[in-house]
């Protein structure tokens, strides 16, 4: 009897060997690739496991199983059956729940614990070592709580949190791809979407371990005053951010200038907002301080932005002339608008020179302010010595008056 199982494990391995290894030969290339491609856009993207390797442990799993009954059914025992498949169903589901877990190290610990369950279920372990858990208690003052439920509650609420991630991918995925909400409302509606699902993980979780949610009165409580003192900052800034997702004032890519820090919002998370600069510094800007300070947006309703340039011209100098030249300085930059017109206004007569001031406009802000305004004092600087337009520089005379020596008076 031993043998013939032996030798029906052996016939059985070799029968799945062979008919895989003839089928992926006969599988060309082109094939793989499509169903590769495909394979990404079905359900096994969230695996981390090929889709061949699956159905081959599916398949001799189910294979052992049905020649394990029919052999049972004719001559019983099979010990040597009943082990061979007691290893593969073990194998199969350790190896299909590990493969939805990215995080090696979390993947060894469950792999390790479903296999010391399966091992003390073969070696008939399992039921007093579970009977030894539920028999000793943890004590937290009036609330005791046994060992195995604290083991379950644990494993519980790790794979509702994991559970809660890889709902909201997949929710967040088919968001993304939908034309029906704008950027800010993806957003928004993600974060609450995650955080209702984390609350009901949580509610679950203790309703599971025994914990009566009515006396969760009294951590409310505690957990208010907490929020007023200690969780103040994070609370004010998580609100912050779902109201800057709520009135659409901010959205990435838009640029502003926010606690002397000048960039475009890269990105919008629950405490925070992403700011890069000119520089490619990253700033980490709290979302309280776009609700309690001031803050330019320079991309609601439209990107235009005017821009100043002070230019001074000597008195000796043709003033129209020099206007003239201001204004073609300006034209010739590719980023400076036609519409509105550059303008060049006479502010003042200065105490060394005339004061011009230039204004244009801007459309594209988040490329930076300071290329244009340089190119067009290049250009003014290069005019004005084709022209001979001068720019004074203050002087100051300093006259010395010499005083006669003061006598020295004899007594």
């Amino acid at each position: 009897s031993i043998l013939i199982q032996m030798g029906l494990c052996g016939c059985i391995f070799f029968f799945n060997w062979f008919f895989f290894h003839i089928k992926n030969k006969n599988t060309s290339l082109e094939h793989a690739k499509i169903t590769e491609k495909k394979s990404q856009k079905s359900f096994f993207r969230f695996l981390h496991i090929s889709k061949k390797e699956l159905f081959f442990l599916l398949y001799i799993t189910l294979l052992f199983w049905a020649v394990y009954f029919i052999y049972f059914y004719i001559d019983p025992p099979a010990y040597i059956l009943d082990f061979v498949t007691s290893i593969l169903t073990a194998f199969l589901g350790i190896r299909l729940v590990t493969s939805f877990i990215q995080n090696n190290h979390w993947r060894i610990i469950l792999t390790s614990l479903i296999t010391m369950m399966a091992v003390l279920d073969f070696t008939g372990f399992l039921s007093p070592t579970l009977l030894l858990l539920e028999t000793h208690y943890l004590t937290i003052g009036n609330f005791k709580i046994s060992f195995l439920m604290l083991i379950k509650g644990t494993l519980l609420f790790s794979f509702l949190f994991w559970l809660s991630n890889i709902v909201t991918q997949f929710v967040a995925l088919k968001i993304e791809k939908s034309s029906a909400f704008s950027p800010r409302q993806r957003i928004l509606f993600i974060k609450l979407f995650r955080i209702s699902l984390y609350i009901f993980a949580i509610l679950l979780g203790l309703n599971f371990i025994g914990v009566n949610l009515t006396t969760l009165t009294v951590l409310t409580g505690a957990l208010g005053v907490g929020i007023g003192f200690g969780l103040q900052k994070i609370i004010a800034n998580f609100i912050s951010g779902l109201i800057i997702l709520a009135d659409r004032s901010i959205k990435p890519g838009d640029t502003v200038v926010v606690d002397q820090t000048y960039g475009v919002v890269k990105d919008l998370r629950s405490r925070y907002a992403i700011i890069v600069t000119r520089d490619g510094k990253k700033h980490l800007i709290p979302n309280e301080n776009f609700i309690t300070e001031k803050v330019e947006n320079w991309s609601i309703g439209d990107k235009l932005i005017r821009q100043r340039i002070s230019v001074g011209v000597s008195y000796e100098s043709d003033i129209k002339l020099a206007e003239k030249l201001i204004l073609n300085a300006a034209q010739s930059d590719e980023r400076v608008l036609t519409n509105p017109v550059p303008k060049c206004l006479l502010r003042n007569f200065g105490d060394s020179a005339v004061e011009f001031e230039l204004r244009y406009w801007l459309k594209d802000p988040e490329n930076g302010l300071a290329g244009p305004r340089s190119a067009i004092l290049m250009k003014i600087w290069d005019l004005f010595k084709e022209n001979t337009i001068t720019i004074p520089y203050s002087k100051l005379d300093v006259n010395i008056i010499s005083t006669p020596p003061k006598e020295e008076s004899h007594e």
